[in-house]
């Protein structure tokens, strides 16, 4: 008499996990729709932008990439000046003591 109300018992422990586990999946998969839902309205404001203005959007991107590519330059130059120095400090230290 125990024995089935036991598997019972553990059948409905299983069902409620199974259970939870799908409640999860349809929380992840609405808030997946909502934000599909909100890209789907940045695209329709973007695909209603005249030629002028996705013209000025274009160019405020490239202004902004402009800067951040000499940015990079400089901090990638600095970065490559400051191991060259070490290289060239680490050899003559080493040369003068071994």
């Amino acid at each position: 008499m125990e024995e089935p109300i036991n598997r019972i018992t553990k059948s409905f422990s299983d069902a409620i996990k199974l259970i939870n586990q799908i409640q999860k999946e349809i929380e992840k998969k609405k808030e997946e729709a909502m934000k599909l839902q909100k890209d789907i309205q940045h695209y329709k404001q973007i695909m209603k932008l005249k030629k002028p203005e996705v013209d000025a959007i274009v160019e405020i991107l490239r202004k902004d990439l402009q800067k951040e590519s000499e940015q990079s330059f400089w901090n990638n130059f600095l970065v490559d000046l400051f191991f060259f120095s070490l290289g060239v400090i680490v050899t003559l230290l080493s040369s003068m003591f071994l």
